[in-house]
């Protein structure tokens, strides 16, 4: 269970970067 706890939390970590990144980039346009 931890370890599906950690592969979540990185996930959503990496979705939440990557939604930074695409309001960056509509930002700049």
């Amino acid at each position: 269970v931890e370890a599906e706890k950690t592969a979540l939390e990185s996930r959503k970590a990496e979705l939440e970067s990557a939604l930074e990144g695409a309001m960056n980039f509509s930002a700049e346009d």
